[in-house]
């Protein structure tokens, strides 16, 4: 893909420079190109998998397999010299998810690669131990500035209808966005800490809601409606993570899904694939 660019400063502009190489930041085909740029971009240990979406590159390695992030990060770096691009240390970070009360010593640090307890990844703040309290936190940041715009809305005149409009489409969304990946992980007080925070919209009449919304049950609304989709829709991204359909050979009573039911742990069950396989099953 090859562009021109020019920088003005003051009455001062430079003249045309072209450009072949890079993902144009912010435009509608950037992520799409970016696809295109990284499609030959493989990890080279069986067990390895990279993770690509819009800008962001994740290289996720299983404990087996930690002995290779070496040879995978010395694979990376060569495969941006290649196509021009350089490996941004200052940009990159590991994470090692484990079980709170886990012995196993962690690994020794990469060199030029800073080790972190917690890493956002498209807008979700995962942390090592798998809670989601620092991501509620966050969450719960954001809430109260939204509501505080939207007491002003109110106070300016915005009729409800519309404050409730606005409302759905800012601050619910926004505290429930992506919520099928993470909110199996939030403890008991990660959901009274959001429930609150849908208590004080309907004390302070910012939604046209009877009584105050269930944050529970939006999450058990969102959850139904991605694994509806993703069961009906043969072209769905994540059609590769469903089992295999069981192979019924009786008229039995209808069931929530014929998929086969895999292997269930608690730990498992706060997975969403894990807790809609299992939902209604029996």
């Amino acid at each position: 893909m090859s562009r021109r660019s020019q920088s003005q400063f003051q009455s001062e502009t430079s003249t045309l420079s072209n450009i072949n190489s890079g993902i144009v930041q912010g435009s509608a085909i950037g992520p799409a190109a970016f696809n295109l740029c990284a499609s030959n971009l493989h990890p080279i240990i069986p067990g390895n998998q990279f993770c690509k979406y819009a800008d962001d590159t994740y290289l996720i390695v299983p404990s087996t397999n930690s002995a290779s992030i070496p040879s995978e990060l010395a694979h990376i770096d060569s495969w941006a010299s290649e196509n021009n691009l350089r490996l941004n240390p200052s940009k990159s970070c590991e994470i090692i998810f484990k079980k709170t009360r886990s012995h196993v010593p962690d690994l020794p640090i990469c060199p030029g690669l800073a080790r972190v307890t917690s890493l956002k990844i498209l807008g979700v703040t995962l942390q090592s131990n798998l809670g989601m309290t620092e991501h509620i936190s966050n969450v719960v940041s954001k809430a109260g500035q939204s509501m505080y715009a939207l007491k002003t809305l109110k106070f300016h005149g915005l009729s409800n209808q519309l404050l409730n409009i606005v409302c759905n489409a800012t601050l619910f969304n926004s505290m429930t966005c992506a919520s099928p990946a993470w909110c199996g992980f939030a403890s008991y007080e990660d959901n009274s800490r959001m429930q609150s925070e849908y208590s004080k919209v309907h004390r302070w009449g910012l939604c046209s809601s009877s009584s105050p919304l269930s944050f529970s049950a939006t999450c058990e609304k969102s959850d139904s409606k991605l694994f509806k989709a993703l069961t009906l829709l043969n072209s769905h991204v994540l059609q590769v993570i469903l089992p295999p359909k069981r192979q019924i050979k009786y008229n039995l009573r209808p069931r929530a899904h014929d998929f086969t039911l895999t292997l269930n742990t608690p730990l498992l069950q706060r997975n969403f694939l894990h807790r809609m396989l299992f939902k209604d099953s029996y």
